[in-house]
């Protein structure tokens, strides 16, 4: 920063014997010239040792000269050089009366002058929301809402709304709203719904200028459009169940019952949309369609006659498919298995996989339906389904168009009565889940089965929407039936007590996930929650494991987290006479850690697909998919400055946790003129969500920001002047809102201003309360730097894995069996930190073996042919070659036996 040349002088002072103990000594450290004046800084020591509380007023207040400021009312012991600034004409002193004697300090233009004055950073005060509470109404955020104009309204309780119209604003679209009403409790908007996505965001305040925040979308459409409901010889199904949802987002959609075998429904947005309807027969069916108002058919499936052919795994071509009458111009082949590019979240298997995949394509619009339906013997609990998606409407260039491909995948169970299915769309996906040449990693579905023996049947489908131009395809790998089944998967995040803001842990859904290098909890990720497991009475539940894979095809996938130290201390449990384990970690101590040694490129934002996998010691296994959490990158470049002394960051896993595109845009700025010493920290805590004492910085796309000049508490012309400039730079067009606490020379200065592009100054800089000393950026959450519209790969600090062949499956098998007595195995050092690991083998006769590790994720990272004879053996693991994590040793005989060893490798 520039300076004049001459160094500035304190002002004389008089020490103030504020407490017997203590002695505040005021002063002022520098004096810079504004456009309307002076700006003073002040600071003060105390020495003593307690800390001196001098309220504002008659004994500690400022004379002689306009200012928007107030002299601070806590002293803190030690030497403060710049406590606060304060603005004035000509003159202005700071008057402290204490044990009955008054003592003044005074600034005015006599003394040296700065063009600026560089004030160290300090810690920006708590900013605390409003304790009011929104509710919405004149819109559906679950239903379809119609196209035009419509009253929005928001109420509010616990709270006043200010009563200013200028410091309440709904952004719709991009497009900044005023309220048309404004009372204590209510605000009202009139807006215009367009056909298709809504996104709403409210920004307002309370009386106290308390921030109060609201997100929501709606989407609106135009169209009736009837379901047309009919069994397989095309007769008129009474009584079915439809639902009417957008692959976009299946949660939004309208439900009703067929009469006359047909239900209408209103509003219908113009995108694609599912239909699926069943009935108490258990038979299911679903289409998709358009929204543009013509009728939808859907057909619902009974079970047809199971097929006597063993073939869930192709081995036999399409012999045991229906791969004919649901068929209508698409195509059908066999193809050979390709694990790649996507590895998806294999887990630890027992058979190898069939070579060989169903792949059925789409040819003009709709559907192409493939199904088998097949019995399974008693003993197994489980029928999976694996599969991919792919379409050439990615590397196409339509994601995001009307021309939504979609898939999908349903297994009944007729004794059970049970479901499970998957149906999405490009679209609805999103643009991380595909590779550049549009292939998903591999899915997977999870059906409970009548363990006394059961009739299922699978009905996979894949379909063009819009034309025929650009195909698609899904893949089906294989059927697996299993012994044991993930029940239910409950991921959380746990917040603990932060005091003095709160005093109780809090639990909430896990909705995002911290993957990165950091230095907290040792360096993991921690998730709690809980997972039921159902097993045969006699078997026992061994391990779990969640995978996390930020980027499916990539080459550095990141290896899974595995259970902590107390919730593994509570396995191996036997699934006992119900037939279920349940682990639980809801306190202190987490369910999973997460290694936190990767890290991350990409600037677009990101789901990360969560999967758990259950390992039994009998060898079987299981998965079930636990949904997605959006990523967060930890930040940690020059320009973020830290709570010194806070212990907060430690207790809830740091503050700088920030979504991909909130990232690029931190660190893109210090390379900007207009932002250049921006600084910034409270992005959000680990995994996100509650982040007390904040209302907001929940998401990662929100963050704390100052300025010298801002954080010791200036906030006028000047700081309005410089903030437009920022936003009407290279990266104010990712900015949707900054909070900052308005003076009246700032509001001033905002009033009548428009930014380059459009919008109103005083509509995007708002005025909230305490931001003092700091102000509040909120993102777009659909901004994104230029470099970061497609995703870049992970990069590792440790080994870097290639691509695992075909993975093994879990099926049961009598020939494959765990410790026999004739084989012992095991691997230490366990846990090991050295440079390697040892693998100990004892046999009683001479046998040929297979030695394979897999990571957490169930990649083979080393595989070994052995020609054992009678004795021990001793195989050497270079462990320094492996990132640190979790690890499976598998030892595979000729003569059918398995043995297993799980490994950790610490650094």
């Amino acid at each position: 920063m520039r300076h004049l040349s001459t160094l500035f002088a304190l002002l004389s002072f008089t020490a103030v014997y504020a407490q017997p103990d203590s002695i505040v000594t005021p002063l002022v450290s520098c004096v810079e010239e504004t456009d309307d004046g002076y700006r003073a800084y002040f600071g003060y020591e105390t020495d003593g040792e307690t800390v001196v509380n001098v309220p504002r007023g008659e004994d500690n207040r400022f004379q002689g000269g306009r200012t928007d400021d107030e002299p601070i009312e806590d002293f803190e012991l030690g030497s403060h050089e710049y406590a606060f600034a304060a603005e004035f004409p000509n003159r202005l002193t700071w008057s402290i009366r204490t044990g009955g004697t008054k003592r003044m300090v005074r600034a005015d233009q006599r003394h040296p002058l700065f063009n600026q004055c560089d004030p160290p950073l300090s810690q920006p005060e708590v900013e605390v929301g409003s304790a009011g509470t929104l509710t919405v109404s004149g819109l559906s955020e679950q239903g379809f809402n119609p196209v035009g104009t419509v009253l929005v309204s928001y109420a509010l309780e616990d709270a006043v709304f200010s009563a200013d119209s200028l410091d309440h604003v709904l952004v719709i679209n991009d497009e900044y709203v005023g309220p048309e009403g404004v009372t204590a409790s209510t605000l009202t908007f009139r807006v215009a719904l367009r056909a298709g996505r809504n996104d709403l965001a409210l920004y307002s305040a309370d009386t106290a200028y308390l921030g109060l925040t609201s997100r929501l979308v709606a989407w609106a459409g135009s169209a009736t459009q009837a379901v047309r409901v009919v069994d397989a010889n095309g007769a008129p199904v009474n009584g079915a169940r439809v639902r009417f949802a957008i692959v976009d987002d299946l949660e939004v959609g309208a439900d009703g019952v067929t009469s006359g075998g047909q239900v209408s429904f209103t509003n219908v947005p113009p995108r694609t949309l599912i239909a699926t309807a069943e009935d108490d027969a258990n038979r299911f069916g679903t289409a998709g369609a358009l929204g543009n108002g013509q009728t939808v058919t859907v057909e619902v499936l009974g079970f047809d006659a199971p097929s006597p052919i063993d073939n869930n795994d192709f081995s036999l071509g399409t012999d045991g498919w229906d791969v004919t009458s649901g068929i209508a111009g698409g195509i059908v082949q066999i193809v050979p298995h390709e694990e790649a590019p996507g590895p998806g979240a294999p887990g630890m298997a027992d058979a190898a996989v069939s070579g060989m995949d169903l792949l059925v394509g789409t040819g003009p619009e709709g559907p192409q339906r493939v199904s088998r339906t097949f019995e399974v013997s008693e003993g197994v609990s489980e029928v999976t389904v694996r599969y991919r998606f792919v379409t050439s409407e990615v590397p196409g260039g339509y994601y995001g168009s009307e021309f939504n491909d979609y898939f999908g995948v349903t297994a009944r169970s007729q004794g059970g009565g049970g479901r499970a299915s998957e149906s999405a769309s490009m679209n609805g996906l999103g643009l991380e889940a595909f590779t550049s040449d549009g292939a998903t990693a591999w899915r997977e579905i999870s059906l409970p089965v009548n363990e006394a023996g059961d009739l299922i049947q699978i009905d996979a489908l894949v379909a063009n929407v819009g034309d025929g131009a650009f195909d698609s395809q899904l893949v089906l790998d294989l059927v697996e039936e299993n012994p044991i089944t993930i029940a239910s998967v409950q991921l959380q995040d746990r917040i603990p007590p932060v005091r003095p803001y709160t005093s109780a842990a809090r639990l909430s859904p896990l909705q995002y996930i911290s993957l990165a290098n950091h230095p907290f909890y040792g360096g993991f990720t921690r998730v709690w929650g809980s997972v039921t497991v159902r097993g045969e009475p006699d078997d026992q539940l061994e391990d779990l494991i969640l995978s996390v894979d930020p980027y499916p095809g990539s080459s550095n996938p990141l290896p899974g987290g595995s259970l902590s130290s107390a919730a593994a201390n509570q396995l191996p449990q036997t699934f006992g006479s119900d037939g279920t384990v349940t682990l639980s970690m809801t306190g202190s101590e987490p369910l999973f850690e997460i290694p936190g040694f990767f890290f991350f490129d990409n600037v677009a934002p990101y789901r990360v697909p969560l999967t758990v996998f259950a390992y039994a010691t009998s060898g079987s296994s299981a998965e079930k998919g636990a949904g997605t959490a959006s990523l967060l990158r930890y930040y940690d470049g020059a320009n973020r400055f830290s709570r010194s002394g806070d212990p907060r960051d430690n207790i809830v896993g740091g503050d700088s946790w920030a979504q991909p595109s909130a990232y690029a845009f931190a660190q893109g700025l210090s390379s900007d003129p207009a932002s250049s010493d921006f600084l910034f920290n409270d992005f959000a805590n680990m995994n996100g969500g509650p982040f007390p004492p904040h209302s907001g910085h929940s998401n990662g796309f929100e963050m704390d920001t100052a300025t010298p000049r801002v954080n010791t508490g200036v906030r006028d012309a000047t700081t309005a002047n410089r903030l437009v400039a920022f936003l009407n730079g290279p990266y104010g067009e990712a900015v949707e809102i900054i909070g900052i606490t308005y003076t009246s020379s700032l509001s001033s200065a905002l009033s009548g201003v428009t930014l380059n592009d459009g919008r109103s100054a005083r509509a995007v800089i708002r005025n909230w309360s305490a931001h003092t000393h700091h102000f509040h950026i909120r993102m777009r959450q659909g901004w994104t730097p230029a470099s970061g519209r497609s995703l870049v790969a992970a990069s590792s600090t440790g080994q870097a894995w290639t691509t695992r062949g075909p993975r093994t499956a879990r099926r049961p098998e009598a020939a494959l069996r765990t410790q026999d007595a004739a084989v012992s195995f095991s691997v230490s050092p366990n846990p090991s930190r050295g440079r390697q690991a040892r693998v100990r083998i004892t046999v009683e006769t001479p046998v040929s073996a297979q030695l394979r590790v897999y990571d957490a994720m169930g990649r083979e990272v080393v595989a070994r042919t052995l020609q054992l004879t009678t004795g021990g053996h001793e195989i050497t693991l270079e462990a320094e070659q492996f990132a640190p994590g979790v690890y499976i040793a598998v030892l595979d005989t000729d003569r059918g036996e398995r043995l297993r060893q799980r490994f950790t490798l610490i650094r």
